[in-house]
């Protein structure tokens, strides 16, 4: 066999080696895989199972580090802190070109509410310290998920974002404590193209969250291009607002519109009367006051 076949890996191999990259660089369709034989998915299985032993055995004192042995605890979590803690973390398809599919992550400026190319990527630079050893893992992996804020800014990413919370472990998954999402309202019309299945990962994401991130406690939720619908109805009834109206015990909600995504832009200002930019912005209004009323209530 020549070199050439001997680098070749089929795509079992491919797979079980996707399983030990961070989940920031897999593919988002490698989570929740049916594999195609019951062989590949046992090997998949024994890993999951060695991974997740491995996740808890105890690590070996490191006492040649200085930073280890000598920094006090304390100490270390407040470097922690400043590496790793309260940012805004953007989740997100890294597509398109070769890279298209993988979950990645940004850093989000403290003044920007949307989603721009010209994000800090940080998949190789502050998360790297989780990578240095079992111990500094262990101590500050918690910092990652309790004292940032996640936040999926475009609905295109939403599939991404529901891979994002399945590919990390439920005890990771459930000291999440601050979300931020977007709907654009458009593409729940009846009559859009990707109306039926942005429902059906919309209505995913919601219940994964409502299930698995008990520890949430704020939530924004930005509504887009509300001026793009005709005779738009934002009630407790609506079919698209239903799932997030399953949550509860939250400390905050806020429902954001801003007033480009009430006002018509130019050339489209026949969709929208002065009126109706009146109610539109009453029913905003009412949906708001409603929604926080229950998230923020005890089941």
């Amino acid at each position: 066999m020549g070199d050439r076949e001997k680098n070749k890996t089929s795509w079992k191999e491919r797979l079980l080696d996707s399983w030990h990259q961070p989940w920031y660089l897999r593919k988002a369709s490698s989570y929740g895989t049916i594999h195609k034989d019951a062989e590949t998915s046992s090997k998949v299985s024994q890993r999951r199972k060695r991974r997740a032993l491995s996740a808890t055995r105890l690590y070996d004192v490191q006492p040649k580090c200085a930073f280890l042995s000598r920094v006090p605890g304390e100490v270390r979590n407040i470097i922690y802190l400043l590496v790793l803690g309260n940012r805004r973390l953007g989740i997100h398809d890294r597509g398109p070109g070769p890279l298209k599919g993988r979950i990645r992550h940004s850093e989000i400026p403290p003044q920007q509410t949307g989603f721009t190319d010209t994000v800090s990527f940080l998949t190789t630079n502050k998360l790297a310290i989780l990578q240095t050893c079992r111990q500094i893992y262990l101590e500050a992996v918690d910092i990652l998920y309790t004292t940032n804020h996640f936040q999926m800014l475009r609905m295109q990413d939403m599939k991404v974002f529901t891979q994002f919370m399945q590919s990390i472990s439920p005890t990771r998954l459930a000291s999440i404590t601050n979300l931020t999402l977007v709907a654009n309202v458009e593409y729940f019309e009846p009559l859009h193209p990707l109306a039926s299945n942005m429902f059906k990962h919309w209505r995913k994401m919601w219940a994964t969250i409502s299930l698995y991130v008990s520890a949430l406690r704020h939530l924004t939720l930005y509504l887009r291009n509300l001026w793009a619908v005709e005779n738009l109805k934002l009630t407790a009834d609506t079919y698209w607002v239903k799932p997030f109206l399953q949550l509860r015990n939250l400390e905050n909600f806020d429902l954001v519109v801003n007033r480009e995504d009430i006002v018509a832009p130019e050339g489209f200002q026949d969709r929208l009367e002065p009126n109706d930019t009146e109610q539109l912005t009453a029913k905003v209004e009412r949906l708001r006051q409603y929604s926080k009323k229950l998230l923020c209530c005890s089941r």
